[in-house]
This record gives C-alpha cells, sequence and structure tokens, in this order.
C-alpha cells in the first residue's frame, strides 16, 4: 500500500503543479469564488504582488503542500521557499480581506444553504448519505476502477457555512487506511487547509453550489488518470 500510496500522492502534485498554473494564468479566478475568509485573504496576498513574485509564492505554496511528493521528485520546498509560505501564512492570519468586511457576510441561513447545494449537488454526485445521522454533513460515493470516491460536504459547526472535500479509499475494504484525503481546490494549490465558504451573504447560496459542483467535477474528471493501474 506504501508504494502505491506515494505513486499516487506524485501523480497528484504533478497535477497540481499543472493546476497552480492554470489558476495563475486565469487571474486565481477558481479561488476567487470561494467566498470564504481564508480564501480571499490568500487572494489578496497573491494579489498584492508583482507577476514573478507571485509566481515564486504560488510556487512555495504548493511544495509545502505537497512536501513529501515533490521531495521524492527532487523538487522538494528550499528553505527559502519554506520561509516564503510561512511568512505568507502569518500575514494571512493577521488579514482582513475587504469580502470579509462587506455588508452581510455571513448571514446567509444554513437550511436554505443546504437546500440548494443538495439541488446543484445531487444531479452531478448521485444519491447523497448523511454521516452521523444528521443533516448538516452528507457525502456522495463515485467508484474509479477499484477505488471510492467520498465526496464530503459540511454545513455544521460555528466556523464554516460550508466546505467540501474528496477522501479516496480502496472499494470493498472497510476499515482500510485512505489512499488520499482532505483532497479540494484550495488545498490541492496549496493556498489553504480547507476549501470554505463562511462569508456568504443572503443571496449568495446558487453560486456557492455551483462553484462547489465545478470544484467536484473537474476532480472526478481527473480521477481516472491520477487513479489509473493503482
Amino acid at each position: 500500500m506504501t508504494n502505491v500510496v506515494e505513486t499516487f500522492a506524485e501523480r497528484y502534485y504533478r497535477w497540481a503543479r499543472e493546476e497552480m498554473a492554470r489558476e495563475l494564468a486565469g487571474g486565481l479566478d477558481r479561488a476567487r469564488r470561494v467566498k470564504g475568509a481564508d480564501a480571499a485573504r490568500a487572494v489578496v496576498l497573491l494579489d498584492s504582488l508583482a507577476p514573478d513574485e507571485r509566481t515564486r509564492l504560488a510556487t512555495a505554496l504548493l511544495k509545502q503542500a505537497h512536501a513529501p511528493a515533490a521531495g521524492r521528485l527532487g523538487e522538494g520546498p528550499t528553505p527559502e521557499e519554506t520561509a516564503l509560505a510561512r511568512r505568507f501564512n502569518d500575514r494571512k492570519m493577521l488579514l482582513q480581506a475587504p469580502l470579509e468586511l462587506r455588508p452581510g457576510a455571513g448571514t446567509l441561513k444554513r437550511p436554505e444553504l443546504r437546500k440548494v447545494l443538495k439541488a446543484t449537488l445531487n444531479p452531478l454526485l448521485g444519491k447523497p448519505q448523511s454521516v452521523f445521522g444528521g443533516r448538516e454533513e452528507w457525502r456522495y460515493t463515485r467508484q474509479v476502477g477499484r477505488w471510492l470516491v467520498h465526496t464530503h460536504v459540511d454545513t455544521g459547526g460555528s466556523i464554516r457555512q460550508a466546505d467540501y472535500s474528496h477522501e479516496i479509499v480502496p472499494a470493498g475494504a472497510e476499515g482500510q487506511l485512505p489512499l488520499a484525503r482532505a483532497i479540494s481546490l484550495m488545498t490541492w494549490l496549496g493556498l489553504s487547509g480547507t476549501t470554505s465558504w463562511n462569508v456568504l451573504a443572503e443571496g449568495e447560496a446558487e453560486e456557492a453550489a455551483q462553484a462547489m459542483a465545478s470544484f467536484c467535477e473537474h476532480f472526478l474528471q481527473a480521477a481516472p488518470a491520477l487513479l489509473d493501474g493503482l
């Protein structure tokens, strides 16, 4: 299993490297769709840099997020890149982005958001399964070869209105360690530890649901190649 985990992680890193290049070329267009404080702060900090500095920081963050795989491929973060990533994360903690300060930020009610999320995600991902028997957290499952890709959606807790992530586990092998977990747009880019919405205002449920659906679909389309032969 160790070799399989490492092989997947290296493929995932190479894929994420291409994703970061796409994100920079697109002006951080997908990251801007995540109306969460952490995502908004990351965008503000990257926007403040000249293009070459932005690329250098993005590369450092990507390598830091995928450090074991990057290291095995001879691309591990240098001490300078590690320091650059640390300064970015320190600054992000102290910053407040305009998105957080706008009137109505964080006022979208979760029952409405849950309703819109399920209406948008169910046709794409299938029948949801409740997690822990509650209504705040649920997951979808898609089989890819001998693997199951679980997509978790969480609308509970006090620090988020919604977040999502993918987890990959062996099919028919309950209890085994996952091949990978906590996969989402902001984590594969290395910009944040989660892809989380927490400053949504009233009327923004559809926008958030469409963004989440787009990110899920994008990874699920990439999953067969990432998992091929594993």
